[in-house]
């Protein structure tokens, strides 16, 4: 659906100087995928987003948006695909409702549909009850709201979100969720860029993190956890009856010890491995401990995000080094 591939966006300044904000990223979305582009504040997501979108052109490298190629025919994909910017402007003297169908006609939909098209995308938003009234009056959360639907007039079939939910309560950012999950029930792809990373972790399908401009890392969060042995397994938690301090003492060679309602956790020593949760178990059995449930600690998404955004992990590699870079994307 997305297959970028080499691309590199160069600014000039002043003296000829100049800065590279996006060096030869290459990746690929699939149809119907809600796919997570992470990176911290100025990693070069906003211009990627912005380029996608076809507000800015790319130094080099190449597109393609439904299997159109960007640079031959931008006014096709315009047709689309819609885009929600991180800070959306409206008309101020126009209520919610006429700020919609004012931006359909720039899609050329008549004023018939385009007014039964924004009652339908008032409600999808939750905002049926404010559509005769203007965007300047809006809370935050629903000035968001309505630059969704403001995106989604053309019936497009490939989003950019661009930090949907910055600014956000916990009850705006489940609304924005909700929404994104029914959007892609429809088949509708979605490209997400957020540095918000629990919300990108239960959200979407793949994910993709920059930084300084580079693509570091293009795969599933679950491969992620998998791959990067470096970060290793946290720890257990193991759901038992209570079991004897002698037999606990036994576990420390493992790590640390704490005992739950539920039975006890152990937090591992650095460097362990998942081999550690099988010796753990037999143990348990070798004294007659009826266990119900071991449950592994994996890395979080923020663990393997600072790592892999870390000074260390964006330095210049050896080809060597580079190879054991985890990705699905070349």
């Amino acid at each position: 659906m997305i297959e970028v591939s080499g691309l590199t966006k160069v600014f000039r300044g002043e003296k000829k100087s100049t800065f590279t904000a996006l060096d030869h990223l290459s990746f690929t979305v699939e149809e119907g995928d809600i796919f997570g582009f992470l990176g911290p504040n100025g990693a070069g997501k906003t211009t990627t987003i912005q380029i996608l979108a076809t507000i800015l052109p790319p130094t080099s490298g190449r597109i393609k948006m439904d299997g159109i190629p960007l640079e031959r025919s931008p006014l096709a994909i315009k047709k689309r695909i819609g885009i929600m910017p991180e800070n959306p402007g409206f008309y101020p003297h126009l209520t919610a409702r006429e700020n919609l169908v004012y931006h359909a006609q720039f899609y050329g939909i008549g004023q018939v549909k385009a007014a039964r098209k924004a009652d339908e995308l008032l409600s999808f938003v939750g905002l049926e009850d404010a559509a005769e009234r203007r965007p300047g009056v809006f809370s935050f959360g629903m000035r968001k709201r309505l630059a969704l639907a403001t995106a989604l007039i053309n019936d497009p079939k490939i989003l950019l979100l661009d930090e949907p939910t910055v600014g956000l309560d916990p009850r705006g950012m489940h609304l924005i969720h909700e929404i994104v999950k029914n959007l892609q029930k429809q088949g509708i792809t979605t490209f997400y860029s957020s540095h918000i990373l629990p919300e990108v972790e239960v959200l979407c399908n793949r994910v993709a993190i920059i930084n300084n401009g580079k693509l570091i890392v293009v795969d599933t969060i679950e491969n992620l956890k998998e791959t990067l042995g470096a970060l290793g397994v946290r720890g257990v938690s193991i759901h038992c009856p209570p079991i004897d301090e002698k037999i606990t003492d036994g576990l420390t060679q493992f790590g640390k010890i704490e005992r739950t309602d539920r039975g006890i956790d152990i937090a591992f020593k650095e460097g362990s491995t998942r081999q550690n949760i099988s010796s753990i178990n037999k143990v348990l059995v070798e004294n007659d401990i009826e266990v119900f449930a071991m449950v592994p600690k994996e890395p979080s998404l923020e663990e393997i995000f600072l790592k892999l955004t870390s000074k260390e992990a964006t330095e210049p590699k050896t080809d060597a080094d580079k190879e054991k870079v985890p990705t699905k994307d070349k």
